[in-house]
């Protein structure tokens, strides 16, 4: 079995270009990046440094303009469900589907039979906090509980490696943070590979194992933070606390 340290991601050289008729905007700079398996990598610096956009390339759904991204020893050309998962700021939840029938969207498309599909599904409905919730339609429930249903679609189909870009950015404080935990006990619980995409300074210090800190556009990586802090992490806790600081310090250099 292949050990925790082991790169899963591997990003090499990656350099990002969007053109139009008369100007040509460079998003990303020489990025290199590895991430190891089972950690949870947090992407975070200002805004349009180009975190959501080499997310985007890691799925699989936005070539680089030059440089390659490799899954284990596999270089990614395009989408790659038996691997990768996503989680966007939207749920995009069907809305003529309860929650296990979403949950089961997946699951279905794969042709999993239906008894297979029901338990499957029922599974991370369970370990995302909605039982009895099961028979409910999107427009019932709260947007934080809409979020949970996207998390637990995206496990249904087990991939190594959960993208989330932005995916608490709507919920008010209280359920981000809430849910925020809730997400590092799934992450403790399935063993996949979390990069996470934020613009919270304290998000990033409460669940991260690592955070990416970007520079301003054309972004590149300009320092991994390493944290090895215990999890359940509190916002009270000094050491997340020198995190925060940190992380915020590093950042307002690029942001002034």
């Amino acid at each position: 079995m292949s050990g925790d340290s082991e790169a899963i991601i591997r990003i090499r050289n990656v350099h990002k270009y969007f053109s139009s008729t008369s100007t040509k905007l460079e998003v990303l700079r020489n990025v290199n990046l590895e991430v190891k398996r089972r950690s949870f990598l947090t992407f975070i610096g200002p805004s349009g440094c180009g975190k959501s956009t080499l997310l985007s390339i890691i799925g699989g759904l936005t070539r680089p303009s030059a440089g390659e991204v490799y899954i284990e020893n596999t270089k990614v050309e395009g989408p790659r469900p038996d691997k990768i998962a996503i989680v966007f700021q939207d749920p995009a939840l069907l809305p003529w589907r309860t929650v296990m029938g979403n949950v089961e969207f997946g699951l279905e498309i794969r042709g999993i039979p239906k008894k297979e599909r029901k338990d499957i599904a029922q599974k991370y409905i369970d370990l995302v906090g909605l039982s009895r919730f099961e028979d409910y339609y999107p427009t019932q429930l709260s947007g934080g509980m809409r979020q949970r249903v996207a998390i637990a679609r995206a496990l249904a189909v087990d991939p190594e490696i959960l993208l989330m870009d932005e995916p608490f950015a709507n919920l008010d404080e209280q359920s981000r943070l809430l849910l925020g935990l809730d997400l590092v006990k799934i992450w403790q619980k399935t063993g996949k590979t979390i990069v996470f995409v934020t613009h919270s300074i304290q998000e990033a210090a409460l669940l991260s194992t690592e955070i990416a800190l970007f520079t301003r556009r054309p972004g590149t990586i300009k320092e991994i933070v390493k944290i090895d802090i215990e999890h359940p992490r509190s916002i009270e806790d000094d050491n997340v606390v020198r995190v925060r600081k940190y992380v915020w310090d590093r950042l307002r250099e690029e942001i002034s």
